[in-house]
């Protein structure tokens, strides 16, 4: 093709174009806008909760990681020896080598607050 005829096709085209630009809409604008966001918003509509699903799903991984993950305190051993004492028995538990805790357990059959 010579340059001639490429140019006189371009013109051909622009004028078809042109014409084709001014002819009446087939639906009115409101009518064709309504359509569009009419089949937009029924294609998204599951979107969003396919989304929280997701990362619901990706939350409950990352907590039950770190759950299992997560490093576990070494358990001491406590050691209980008892002594008796005159109003009651005591129970003392060692928590490490330096630190005793003592319970003090009444008397069987004594009451709250009575003094015997």
């Amino acid at each position: 093709m010579s340059r001639l005829e490429n140019g006189q096709e371009i013109e051909r085209f622009e004028e078809r174009l042109r014409e084709w630009g001014t002819r009446p809409p087939s639906l009115a604008a409101a009518t064709a806008a309504n359509r569009v966001l009419g089949l937009l918003s029924e294609r998204r509509s599951p979107l969003p909760w396919l989304r929280l699903a997701a990362a619901g799903g990706v939350l409950v991984l990352i907590v039950i990681a770190a759950w299992v993950g997560a490093p576990r305190q070494p358990v001491t051993p406590v050691a209980i020896t008892s002594a008796a004492m005159e109003s009651g028995d005591v129970v003392q538990f060692w928590l490490d080598a330096e630190t005793p805790v003592y319970f003090v357990l009444p008397e069987f059959g004594q009451n709250k607050g009575e003094s015997s």
